[in-house]
């Protein structure tokens, strides 16, 4: 493949793909699991110490509620975000093609299919970076806004896509495959 040649990919999300496109971006890029792991470390470190105490009357009753707190925040969070994914997938009306990417040799255009049309073009140096992960390609314009570009929907297959972004991109990409 050349490198001045065009790659057109219209891009069809699914429910799929955006859950899995979400839950990469908030537990593995952004890492929020750390917080509420953190949280159950410490109160179970707690407990821990306080079932060791013997010798109070009510150390076991209180470290069995500090325990008990320290499982179910943790699962309430990873629970609740789960839900407002569903929710947010739903009142996306997947799956539905979503916006039509052209990657040239000098930018990056973006034809939203949303929004009446409206056309983006970005040079390669301004965007955020690229990752790659089993299935898809997420193409990050911000660290808050990223581009999902699933396997086989471009006009070359998913490693030459890959290698085209790599070339543009370089020390901005990560692979996660």
């Amino acid at each position: 493949m050349s490198t001045d040649q065009a790659i057109t990919i219209p891009v069809t999300l699914d429910k799929r793909t955006f859950r899995r496109f979400a839950t990469f971006d908030t537990f593995r890029r952004q890492r929020r699991w750390r917080l509420p792991f953190a949280f159950f470390v410490i109160l179970a470190a707690f407990s821990v110490f306080l079932y060791l105490q013997t010798d109070k009357p009510q150390a076991a009753l209180i470290a069995t509620v500090l325990l008990s707190v320290g499982v179910l925040l943790p699962l309430v969070y990873v629970l609740t975000f789960y839900m407002n994914l569903r929710t947010s997938t739903e009142s996306h009306r997947l799956p539905r093609l979503v916006y039509t990417l052209t990657l040239s040799g000098e930018d990056v255009s973006i034809l939203s299919h949303t929004q009446s049309g409206q056309t983006l073009t970005l040079h390669w140096n301004q965007l955020f970076a690229a990752y790659r992960v089993r299935g898809a390609i997420y193409l990050y314009v911000l660290p808050t806004r990223a581009f999902l570009l699933p396997d086989g929907q471009a006009d070359v297959s998913a490693d030459a896509l890959w290698d085209y972004i790599q070339t543009r991109l370089q020390d901005k990409c990560r692979s996660f495959c």
